[in-house]
């Protein structure tokens, strides 16, 4: 890894979403929306994997998902999430948490590859016992008939975030940490020990 960007946090905007977005348009890595997902199954353990950002606002983090999948089943019991962001060639991460909406993924689903739905489509039935990959196989190409119906379990996630950090390696090792956390309609920042 080359040098890390610099990182003030003096110069951070008030708004932790801004500061994504920044982080964002300048990241290098080969799949900068890739994020991992955070929840926890109905015992209370936790559970994570990688998932693709859809879209970020104002309003927090967009992602979108079969609502009977593991990841669906667990937001619709705990609307909780965490995501994780980490861009390794610039020694960056990022992490938010927060409460979690269910709104129509149509538009999210049909926006995907034709070959993503199929896919998608297969994998309303993701961790479920597989006999062997011929199965999947088969499983793949029924799917791809049926790309232009969209499943009505296809829905689209949205992480309201109370809290953010952002975290720059830095070669000293004094690497920064900064913390937003929600308070009413905004936001407080403070450095946290990395």
């Amino acid at each position: 890894m080359s040098d890390p960007p610099p990182f003030d946090p003096d110069e951070a905007p008030a708004d932790p979403i801004e500061k994504f977005h920044m982080w964002l348009s300048s990241a290098v890595d080969p799949q900068p929306r890739a994020m991992v997902l955070s929840t926890v199954d109905q015992d209370g353990h936790p559970d994570a994997r990688v998932v693709m950002l859809r879209d970020v606002s104002a309003d927090g983090w967009s992602f979108s998902t079969s609502a009977l999948s593991p990841k669906g089943t667990q937001l619709a019991a705990t609307p909780w999430a965490a995501l994780t962001w980490h861009w390794p060639a610039q020694g960056r991460q990022i992490r938010a948490r927060g409460p979690v909406d269910m709104t129509d993924g149509t538009a999210d689903f049909l926006a995907r590859p034709p070959d993503s739905r199929a896919e998608a489509i297969v994998g309303r039935r993701q961790s479920e016992p597989l006999t062997d990959l011929d199965e999947l196989r088969a499983a793949l190409s029924d799917a791809a008939a049926q790309i232009d119906d969209v499943p009505p379990d296809w829905t689209r996630y949205l992480l309201r975030p109370n809290e953010v950090q952002f975290f720059q390696i830095d070669p000293s090792r004094a690497h920064v940490r900064l913390r937003y956390d929600r308070t009413g309609d905004g936001w407080t920042r403070s450095l946290r020990w990395p």
